[in-house]
């Protein structure tokens, strides 16, 4: 056998020289102090959350041993293992990622062309959002809906619209890049649909991707759709609403400065979070408009 055959060799990684391992693990316990000492402390499974991921990857906290099986070579190697864990540990969540997306493409992914659409959403509705799994449900199944309409208009005119199966697979990622609570969603649509018919053998048809025009449209045909939905939950005029939880009440406050990148604690709460290569500073969220 070729040396090139051989898998590479196992890497263990070094969790605690991160910059992100090195200031959790200073400052964790002043902070959960902190938040007790201000009757706003951190929910039980945050803090495990926390402290799992302080643990992941450091062998004095549990290994699995492997042995290479032939008694002639003896070679053997420790594994530590990990917190497994889906919020807060970027090791293990690459991992599930990584996971995710091998079952996508060799299981369940048809082999046809795909288009990626994003939807973001306003401020004050990005912390509903977070909160209220009911209300994310009902506006994700809504541009679904919306963005299947699209899909069926365009093919309308060659096959009947209940022979049409558009397709798709979406993920909601609940942080923008500077780790903000920024909750939107990606989702994967094939382009264009399946046709089904009665007795015969679906088979995918593919036309000319929208255009700028045809997506303004959709745009607004979503925008006027959540707002359809949440006229009718009647939460057009509602304020932003609480955790109520007196358990979350750190989480709570932490989401809301976190959706207008403000501090949420200690000397500088309420006050923008520093950039470098962006000062600043004195703004609050209230003289953003974020909340009331």
């Amino acid at each position: 056998m070729h040396a090139a055959s051989f898998p590479p060799p196992y890497e263990a990684r070094h969790p605690t020289e991160s910059i992100l391992h090195q200031t959790l693990a200073e400052h964790l316990a002043s902070f959960t102090y902190e938040r007790e000492r201000e009757l706003c402390p951190l929910p039980k499974y945050v803090q495990e959350e926390l402290e799992a991921f302080l643990r992941c990857g450091l062998h004095h906290y549990g290994f699995l041993r492997i042995r290479c099986p032939d008694d002639s070579c003896g070679f053997e190697y420790a594994v530590p293992f990990s917190c497994k864990k889906r919020g807060f540990c970027s090791s293990c969540f690459a991992k599930r990622a990584a996971e995710v997306e091998e079952h996508l493409t060799d299981n369940l992914l048809p082999r046809a062309p795909y288009r990626q659409y994003v939807l973001t959403f306003p401020h004050s509705l990005r912390y509903r959002l977070a909160w209220d799994g009911e209300l994310l449900a009902a506006i994700h199944k809504t541009v679904i809906d919306r963005i299947y309409r699209s899909i069926r208009d365009r093919l309308a005119g060659k096959f009947k619209r209940k022979d049409l199966r558009p397709g798709s697979i979406g993920f909601i990622q609940r942080c923008g890049s500077l780790l903000n609570l920024n909750l939107h969603f990606h989702l994967l649509v094939l382009d264009d649909a399946f046709i089904c018919r009665e007795k015969k053998r679906p088979f995918f048809h593919k036309i000319r991707g929208p255009g700028s025009e045809a997506i303004g449209e959709l745009l607004e045909s979503i925008m006027e759709a959540v707002e359809l939905c949440l006229d009718k939950k009647g939460l057009l005029e509602d304020d932003v609403p609480s955790a109520i939880d007196e358990d979350l009440l750190s989480v709570e406050a932490a989401s809301r400065a976190s959706v207008g990148q403000t501090i949420a604690f200690g000397e500088r709460r309420g006050q923008r979070v520093r950039r470098i290569g962006f000062p600043r500073q004195g703004e609050t969220m209230e003289s953003k408009g974020l909340f009331p």
